[in-house]
């Protein structure tokens, strides 16, 4: 239940705040056949299932799997996600990680999409983990490091009332 409220919070927030996408790799325009692997910062994820499901979905990418812990936010980040419509494979590196690589790659295979937070929760938030070049081996897909962020301004300082 609480999975489906926070999808429902992310969703609304994601169709009422402004932002702007830079797409480096010109992935949206000239999208690829075979699978990629994402790799975002767990500070920077909020608004992402509601991105992928807008501009990734239509372009012939449905099936995404995504790596999230075994802890207790790791199931609640997991119900968001599902609710999202995106596979949750579950294990890192402290609990079940071997596992999760290997499932991980047979989805890769399949041609699933994965996303995955390589910096981990215990800090530093974005240096990368060495889970992330662990990920599905040879030959290996590109890779492409994704985020989204919020202006750093207030409104406050942005001249609107607080």
């Amino acid at each position: 239940m609480k999975g489906w409220l926070i999808h429902l919070l992310v969703t609304a927030f994601g169709c009422t705040v402004r932002y702007r996408i830079s797409d480096p790799h010109n992935l949206l325009a000239n999208t690829p056949r075979h699978p990629l692997i994402f790799v975002f910062w767990h500070n920077r994820i909020f608004l992402t299932p509601h991105l992928f499901r807008k501009y990734w979905r239509p372009r012939g990418h449905e099936r995404v799997a995504v790596l999230i812990s075994r802890s207790k936010d790791g199931q609640l980040l997991a119900d968001v996600l599902a609710a999202f419509g995106l596979r949750c494979v579950r294990g890192s590196s402290s609990r079940g990680g071997q596992a999760a690589l290997l499932e991980l790659k047979s989805l890769l295979a399949a041609g699933y999409d994965i996303g995955i937070t390589p910096d981990g929760p215990r800090g530093p938030n974005t240096p990368s983990n060495p889970a992330a070049s662990a990920s599905p081996n040879s030959p290996a897909p590109p890779s492409s490091p994704s985020a989204t962020t919020s202006p750093t301004r207030s409104p406050s300082k942005a001249g609107m009332p607080s």
